[in-house]
């Protein structure tokens, strides 16, 4: 079997939960992965068809350290040099190409006989695809895109796609809009680990995420160039959906968001479907939105990047989270060792500028574990003293994902504590610990 599988990944997911279905219900499906949020779940006919679904299998920072063959502690340096490579070579691929029909079944329809898609939320719209990324060509940068879009499903031919915008495939999308074009995309679901992180990044534009997953993996990506005209298509995915964005077709679409409150209902651009491959052994990856996996695939490398530009002010940096607790998105809790007394500020407004979506941030000692509720709640409690500790901003640009930000022009109150000590503080608000 080949090791760019997801399914081989999966499998050796040391904390894996097995599962037997079928279920009764969209629903119950939900409830299971909900309820096991930190557990990687692998379901075996979810649904009374001979099918495998996953998930929850990127909910962890360990999980990823596993993924990218490092450390927990080097995680996010790791990352970090990746993207820096990346940027150094753009958009020169590095691939291995396939022929696909001898690894793929072609059909012409969507069929939850093989493909076990379902609705996550009562609110939804329907049932939805949420971890498929979008490869797409740029004809005038003359690059690949890939990024992940949620997608409804209407019918056995037709997607919604839910595009931000200003986004690439967004823009991308809108130029062949105006030039009287529908978009030619390739869709990927259960991709392996690389590609998907990847396409879960935010590069610049006209820099390819399929660059960034080679250097990820350290080797070639594999593609195919026999089923498209125009670009080449990644082959480390269990599926394939070739498709059109429809320049002037458009169906309404709203699910639960990564704060597992509803986004709006808004009218997206249809996706026609063309043909899909499937291996014949196929497993289905499905990312629960709001889910621990949604909020660590799309904040991580937000981390990596806010741990970056810190390290480059010279900033001793022991580690970097973004909040469940906060879509893994809004709130910013970086644990520092001080060297000068302005390092907490400065870490602050370095973030802020960072990674604009940042609501608060909470800036700590190296002796408090950033991942722990209760060891940010014990910083609070023991270390903010004074006014000068608390950095506020008000009317700033926040992220459209706070439904508290000014609905118009998404702006908002930004904060920061410096909860970090001078040196002949630190042994009287220490913790004790056990060796």
């Amino acid at each position: 079997m080949s090791s760019n599988r997801l399914k081989d990944f999966v499998k050796g997911l040391p904390s894996l939960k097995l599962v037997k279905g079928p279920f009764s219900s969209d629903s119950e499906v939900s409830k299971l992965i909900f309820n096991n949020m930190n557990t990687p779940i692998w379901i075996d006919e979810p649904f009374g068809e001979k099918n495998t679904l996953v998930s929850n299998i990127f909910s962890s920072k360990q999980i990823l350290s596993y993924a990218l063959k490092c450390s927990e502690k080097d995680l996010l340096d790791t990352f970090s040099k990746a993207i820096k490579e990346t940027l150094a070579e753009r958009s020169k691929l590095h691939i291995k190409k396939q022929n696909v029909k001898n690894n793929f079944l072609e059909i012409n329809e969507l069929n939850r006989k093989i493909m076990p898609f379902f609705q996550y939320f009562e609110g939804d719209k329907g049932p939805y695809i949420t971890s498929s990324i979008v490869i797409a060509k740029n004809d005038e940068l003359d690059y690949i895109n890939a990024s992940i879009h949620r997608l409804l499903v209407v019918n056995k031919k037709n997607l919604v796609i839910r595009m931000v915008e200003g986004r690439h495939l967004h823009k991308i999308y809108e130029k062949n809009r105006r030039d009287g074009k529908d978009t030619e995309v390739a869709i990927l679901i259960g991709t392996s680990p690389s590609l998907l992180l990847s396409a879960a990044t935010t590069l610049p534009l006209g820099v390819s995420e399929l660059v960034l997953a080679s250097k990820l993996k350290s080797a070639e990506i594999e593609v195919t160039e026999d089923i498209t005209e125009n670009f080449i298509v990644p082959t480390e995915t269990e599926y394939i959906i070739l498709a059109e964005i429809s320049k002037d077709e458009f169906a309404e679409e709203r699910m639960a968001d990564i704060l597992l409150t509803y986004d709006a209902l808004r009218k997206q651009p249809v996706v026609k479907i063309k043909r899909i491959y499937i291996r014949d052994d196929s497993i289905y990856h499905a990312i629960l939105p709001g889910g621990l996996e949604h909020k660590l695939l799309m904040g991580f490398p937000r981390m990596a990047a806010i741990k970056h530009a810190l390290t480059e002010k010279g900033i001793k940096v022991r580690d970097v989270t973004l909040t469940p607790g906060s879509g893994g998105w809004l709130h910013a809790v970086v644990s520092i060792e001080k060297i000068n007394e302005s390092d907490g500020k400065e870490t602050i407004i370095t973030i802020l500028n960072e990674h604009r979506s940042v609501k608060g941030v909470i800036v700590v000692d190296d002796d408090i574990d950033v991942s722990s509720y209760e060891d940010i709640d014990f910083a609070i409690a023991t270390r903010l003293k004074g006014r000068n500790q608390i950095v506020w901003i008000d009317g700033l640009r926040g992220s459209t994902l706070d439904p508290s930000a000014n609905q118009v022009d998404q702006t908002t109150i930004k904060w920061g504590l410096d909860l970090t000590l001078k040196d002949i503080d630190k042994t009287k608000y220490k913790k004790a610990r056990i060796n």
